[in-house]
């Protein structure tokens, strides 16, 4: 028993069905003798590390979308946890030893019941409509099980958003049940240090019984003086290893709920509110605080809309009023060390002069959700309303209007706009005006896309969003906007000082020469100088291919140098997608008159993995004669040679040309009809012959045309291919 704590979880929960008293008498009364002292203790702290697992392998989140109704924060196991301490400590079923001990005020076992209550009649309705057991609370049975509960919509509120806003409310209550009976049990209680505090912020007989604040009761009189509550608050904000005690936390609550309507237009209690959003670090940390008291609503009306609000869709895993108070959190935890792009994000941060304008736009980015209303205009109207309440000027309640209506705009850029287009970053740059509303803007929109969901900020999301910064950042540096000819001389003048390593000032003048002229507006010196070198390997019939990155915690760059024919991207697209590669991103540009220059990025697929080392040598091999030419000696036209065989397919006798010269008395096989695609060819002078053709050969001779240089756009080397024939 001592070492398998599992059976002695189960052994916990013993109870006489049938048989001797007198036994089941004598078997309890050995087991808690057995489990005595340090047993007891080292059960505890078994039950503590396995609930703390718990809690960080759910992401210590409580309003998911998709919860786990036993396992999840919130869930019943938290009520199984605080019944078996309960029974192991003080060997008495149900949670009133708690309460006698004080661990556990008497009015809040009332919420307890009802929470537990309303979680089972879930979990069973959710058994009901699955016709399975399951305990994972998925988008697909949302409507049913609410349905099943008795829920119906009203107005724009569906039913199932209403069933989960009662969800949260008791997986908060049976969360805080479990939290304060951990606190309680990290110490024994013949360890627990008992200290009166001093500090002046709180009242006198305060006492901190290990890591617990326990306020006296004349402490709960707010009404008369409600800047108190946000003393305590500062106190809290200095102390981030102390929690509030369960009985504490109780009263503060009831306390709270009975602030009048005034409270949130008073001015000192504006000042200390966006006080408490100043300091560099722990201002998530009192706002969720304050959220648990209930004290933004008191301030905020509009947050008891999104409270507990889940939006049903695809990708936000979190509810509404837990995402935004995780981007708050995700502000000061911005990963210096992890690249580039997070190294600028927290330097602006640090330099941010406002941090508190910058936290209020943050916590109601969202605010408008829940309206019926385009949110993001709706939460610039409520935000408005609130920043001048709190008594900012009107410039400041301006700023924190365009964040959160703006709030959108980068991540809507990087998802649907090219970024490589002039007019696009010029638009971008004049809806941002200023450097510093840019900053703001790029770090409020990185918090944004990071707290949807976890692994929703993808290193090519970040890179996008990086770029897209630089970008404008570059034209608002100018005195006035240049046009797209002054941004391009600027960005080749660049190249030039910078020269990438390796590469003479000739060569590139070359390269340069032979792509498009935006070729310079959209692509890195790095880039460069991989492009140049990828070109320089090419050979006639012998398509380069050149691979960087892995595709997982970066992007794969993927860089094709080939000649130039119909159906090439997607040729390219289908070896992708074979590799289960997701392509992101690509550019298609043209070199000279004969070449492409394709770069694609890629990211492996979920189901997939990236090749590394010599494997992408075997991809090279696999799919490089797919892409190779293959000229007709009557019209120099080139075709594709098939991946089965380095030539015309063995089933037909027909040359699959341009110039459709040979005999279609054999029609080429369904294999390789799809690789086909005719061109017409200009007449010309024949290539056996220095006479001019006049008029039609014989059907016995070939048709007469002469070599004929192709340059085929994008949009044409996508095209549309011949259907098989039945």
């Amino acid at each position: 028993m001592e070492e398998d704590h599992v059976t002695t979880t189960a052994l916990l929960e013993h109870r006489l069905l049938c048989g001797s008293r007198a036994i089941f008498e004598e078997f309890q009364r050995r087991f808690f003798d057995a489990l005595s002292g340090p047993r007891l203790e080292r059960f505890l702290e078994a039950k503590l590390r396995e609930l703390d697992e718990r809690w960080r392998r759910f992401g210590y989140a409580i309003n998911v979308a998709q919860p786990d109704l036993k396992l999840s924060p919130g869930g019943l196991r938290e009520y199984h946890f605080a019944l078996w301490v309960a029974l192991a400590r003080y060997r008495a079923p149900g949670l009133e030893p708690l309460v006698e001990r004080g661990v556990l005020y008497r009015g809040q076992l009332a919420d307890y019941e009802r929470a537990l209550d309303f979680i089972l009649r879930m979990r069973h309705e959710l058994h009901f409509c699955a016709r399975r057991p399951t305990d994972q609370l998925v988008y697909e049975w949302h409507e049913p099980v609410a349905q099943g509960l008795g829920y119906r919509d009203e107005g724009h509120v569906l039913a199932e958003e209403r069933m989960m806003r009662n969800y949260f409310r008791a997986a908060h209550h049976l969360y805080s049940l479990s939290q304060v009976v951990a606190s309680h049990c990290r110490h024994a209680e013949s360890e627990r240090t008992t200290v009166v505090c001093r500090d002046p912020r709180v009242p006198e007989g305060t006492v901190i019984a290990g890591r617990e604040v326990m306020l006296p009761d004349r402490f709960w009189n707010l009404q008369s003086s409600p800047m108190r509550l946000f003393d305590f608050l500062e106190f809290m904000h200095d102390h981030p290893d102390l929690a509030l005690s369960g009985v504490s936390r109780f009263r503060a609550s009831e306390a709270v709920a009975g602030f009048d309507s005034t409270l949130r237009l008073r001015s000192p209690v504006g000042q200390r509110f966006l006080a408490l959003l100043s300091p560099p670090v722990g201002a998530g940390r009192s706002l969720r605080l304050m959220q648990e008291l209930g004290l933004l609503e008191r301030l905020m009306p509009a947050w008891k809309r999104v409270r507990n609000l889940v939006r049903k869709d695809l990708y936000h895993h979190y509810a509404v009023d837990e995402h935004l108070l995780l981007a708050v959190e995700l502000l000061e935890n911005i990963p210096e060390a992890a690249g580039p792009e997070e190294a600028r994000l927290a330097r602006l941060w640090k330099a941010v002069p406002r941090r508190d304008l910058l936290r209020l736009a943050v916590l109601l980015h969202d605010v408008g959700k829940g309206s019926g209303k385009d949110h993001s205009l709706e939460g610039a109207f409520v935000a408005e309303r609130f920043a001048r309440a709190l008594g900012l000027s009107q410039p400041e309640s301006a700023l924190v209007k365009w964040l959160v209506e703006n709030h959108l705009l980068m991540g809507e850029l990087i998802r649907s706009a090219d970024l490589s287009s002039h007019d696009v970053l010029v638009e971008f740059a004049r809806k941002v005006k200023s450097q510093d509303s840019l900053d703001l803007l790029y770090l409020l929109t990185y918090v944004d896309i990071r707290a949807v969901a976890p692994g929703m900020m993808t290193a090519w999301k970040l890179s996008q969003l990086d770029r897209l910064y630089r970008n404008a950042t570059e034209l608002l540096s100018a005195e006035q906007v240049p046009s797209r000819q002054e941004t391009r001389g600027r960005r080749i003048q660049g190249l030039l000082e910078n020269l990438p390593e390796g590469v003479e000032l000739e060569v590139l003048h070359k390269h340069l020469a032979n792509l498009p002229k935006d070729y310079a507006l959209y692509t890195s010196p790095a880039l460069v100088a991989r492009h140049i070198h990828a070109v320089s390997q090419h050979a006639p019939g012998s398509p380069v291919v050149r691979f960087s990155g892995n595709g997982h915690t970066e992007p794969l760059e993927i860089i094709v140098v080939t000649e130039d024919r119909i159906g090439l991207f997607y040729l390219l697209c289908s070896a992708c997608l074979s590799e289960n590669l997701s392509i992101h991103d690509a550019r298609l540009d043209h070199y000279d008159d004969n070449l492409i220059l394709d770069t694609l990025y890629c990211f492996a697929r979920p189901e997939g993995t990236v090749m590394e080392g010599n494997g992408w040598h075997w991809w090279k091999r696999r799919y490089g004669a797919t892409w190779r030419a293959r000229s007709c000696p009557w019209c120099n036209d080139r075709r594709p040679s098939r991946p089965w065989e380095n030539g015309a397919c063995a089933s037909s006798s027909a040359w699959a040309c341009a110039c459709e010269t040979t005999s279609r008395a054999t029609s080429p096989c369904w294999r390789c009809a799809p690789w086909t695609a005719w061109v017409s060819c200009r007449p010309s002078r024949a290539p056996w012959s220095n006479s001019t053709a006049t008029s039609a050969s014989p059907a016995s001779t070939p048709r007469a045309f002469a070599p004929r240089t192709r340059s085929i756009s994008p949009t044409a080397r996508a095209g549309a291919l011949r259907t098989p024939p039945a």
